[in-house]
């Protein structure tokens, strides 16, 4: 799944608006659903990166998927 990780973040950030992104490192339980400060791009980087140290990269692409889909059927 490693070789994953590079289009897994183009999809986060290109595909996803912030609150988007917000929601899925939310519901990945990567940050507390009571986060309110903007989230850096940085911020955003160090975070994914524990994902995928963690080997939460199946999740991360789950909920990505979850989101985008949810928005295309508005």
């Amino acid at each position: 799944m490693a070789d994953k990780f590079p289009l897994l973040l183009l999809r986060f950030f290109r595909d996803l608006t912030v609150a988007q992104r917000l929601a899925v490192l939310v519901k990945l339980g990567a940050i507390p659903s009571d986060w309110i400060d903007p989230l850096s791009h940085s911020a955003e980087r160090r975070v994914l990166d524990g994902l995928r140290n963690s080997n939460r990269l199946r999740e991360l692409e789950s909920a990505i998927d979850e989101v985008t889909k949810g928005s295309s059927a508005e």
